[in-house]
């Protein structure tokens, strides 16, 4: 592999993991919410479950964007060292 592409799959690598690293910032920004919506006096068990359930969600969804993301780092690493990678192989991928 040449230089010129060993440094794209670098700094692609990089923006994956800038990508990561915002996906588990949020992860702890919600687990900040949750813990203070638990802990508030000044809203009703109703209210709280509502956020709450929302809260729930995200964190669903949260979870599943960082499993996706680190799917990407994987494949770029494959890619860095050269292998075949097929993307139909990861195009409707679960887990």
């Amino acid at each position: 592999m040449n230089k010129q592409k060993e440094e794209a799959f670098q700094q692609i690598m990089d923006y994956a993991r800038k990508l990561k690293n915002q996906s588990l910032d949020l992860r702890s920004k919600l687990t900040s919410l949750v813990l203070y919506t638990e802990d508030v006096d000044d809203v009703s068990q109703e209210e709280k479950n509502c956020v709450l359930s929302i809260c729930e969600i995200i964190a669903k969804k949260n979870n599943e964007l960082i499993f996706t993301e680190e799917k990407l780092e994987e494949v770029i690493q494959q890619l860095t060292k050269g292998e075949s990678v097929n993307s139909h192989n990861y195009s409707h991928f679960n887990h």
